[in-house]
């Protein structure tokens, strides 16, 4: 059964095969692709086809967007009708996309008690025995470990497959990476010791898992999981 559920559906199939031959598509991407095909079953009114409409509906900039986010939620928009009108599948227009606007954000340097105080809260998260809750209290202690020992992007860390994990040499095969360059991760050998232990423990729950670490509906964790989890029960 698809996941998509608009008159787009069977385009939207096709242009993620294509995708993924091309290179892949990352999850922010596919996210966008699918809060786009729910708007247009929502917002249709019957139609068949793909209006300029829709198109503008749901690529105008909304009050609570910067420049910049509104760039990240369009784009992945305008790569699918951009391959649509190149095989004559809708007469709609390109959305705009805003021009960059330059970060002006400043990343935090974590202090030693910060960081200390971080890691307790991953240490101490409470478990009500149910399998999310089991997921959860086994993963976060980990992942946010090798994120900080290795300088891995998240993306990297959540769909590592299980298969490119070489604990016995502590050797990381990265292959879901910027710019799909394939490199290799050298864990130090704490790092390796606490991933065994968390190997060993999550095949009790996952014992066929293709992912390292595992999501719970899904073969491995959404983009959001990390940044939402981490706020909510990463620091006490």
């Amino acid at each position: 059964m698809t996941e998509y559920k608009s008159f787009l559906a069977p385009y939207i199939e096709k242009y993620m095969k294509y995708s993924e031959a091309s290179g892949g598509c990352s999850d922010h991407a596919k996210s966008s692709i699918r809060l786009f095909d729910k708007y247009c079953n929502e917002h249709s009114g019957g139609t068949v086809s793909l209006t300029q409409e829709l198109v503008d509906g749901w690529c105008s900039k909304r009050d609570t967007e910067s420049n910049n986010s509104c760039r990240a939620r369009v784009y992945p928009i305008y790569d699918l009708i951009k391959y649509l009108r190149a095989r004559k599948l809708t007469d709609a227009a390109c959305p705009e996309i805003p021009r960059h606007e330059r970060c002006t954000y400043i990343p935090h340097a974590f202090t030693g008690e910060e960081l200390k105080r971080f890691f307790y809260g991953c240490d101490h998260l409470s478990c009500d025995g149910r399998r999310p809750s089991r997921n959860r209290r086994m993963t976060l202690p980990v992942i946010f470990r090798l994120l900080y020992s290795t300088g891995m992007r998240t993306c990297e860390a959540r769909m590592l497959r299980h298969e490119h994990v070489d604990i016995e040499h502590g050797i990381i095969n990265i292959e879901n990476t910027k710019g799909h360059i394939q490199h290799y991760v050298v864990l130090h050998d704490s790092m390796a010791e606490v991933m065994e232990k968390y190997d060993a423990a999550i095949s009790c729950l996952y014992p066929q898992r293709e992912y390292f670490f595992p999501g719970v509906k899904t073969p491995y964790h959404d983009e959001g999981w990390l940044t939402g989890i981490s706020g909510r029960y990463g620091t006490v």
